[in-house]
């Protein structure tokens, strides 16, 4: 073991990470990941199965009906977060702390994809807030409600699901996965 002084105080220099293991120090962030995963599939679940019931009773609302998009986006968002966070359990369960250089995992298909999953899901829940602010401001300040016109619908689609797909892709090929 070398020492290395620094302002008269000696600080040893050895491998006193070799024996702490990347889950024991990031056990509360795995633990509130899955949490949050586990609540965001629940909720998902809970309003896909109340804009099916509460659906058939109403009128068309478009408001109900971006939330149903919304939902969507988040449900990928909180499915790409619990793959990263499975995939980071099963990768890093016996390796010691200095081990964890990450490279090896540059190529690796799941990280890939879940990449892809999360940056993509995440882009889509941001088009689609935007989209309900954008109806709501409609709505609310020009006392205009009811239901978009196809043309405006099939924009709002076009925006909101394929722009975050381009932009992903184009990032790709740039070399450069977003993350």
């Amino acid at each position: 073991m070398e020492n290395v002084t620094i302002n008269t105080t000696i600080l040893p220099i050895a491998n006193e990470t070799d024996n702490i293991n990347l889950l024991s120090v990031f056990a509360a962030d795995i633990t509130l990941t899955i949490i949050a995963c586990t609540l965001s599939f629940l909720g998902s679940a809970f309003i896909f199965s109340a804009y099916c019931v509460v659906d058939s009773l109403r009128p068309e609302n478009e408001t109900r009906r971006l939330l149903l998009y919304l939902t969507v986006s988040d449900l990928v968002v909180a499915i790409g977060n619990f793959i990263g966070t499975i995939r980071f359990i099963i990768i890093y369960d016996n390796k010691p702390f200095y081990a964890n250089s990450g490279e090896e995992l540059a190529s690796d298909s799941v990280c890939v994809v879940q990449s892809f999953i999360s940056a993509t899901g995440s882009m889509w829940s941001f088009c689609w807030n935007t989209a309900i602010a954008i109806h709501l401001c409609v709505a609310l300040v020009y006392c205009k409600n009811g239901t978009w016109s196809w043309k405006v619908k099939i924009f709002c689609h076009s925006v909101c699901w394929l722009l975050p797909r381009k932009y992903i892709d184009i990032n790709r090929l740039g070399g450069h996965v977003v993350a």
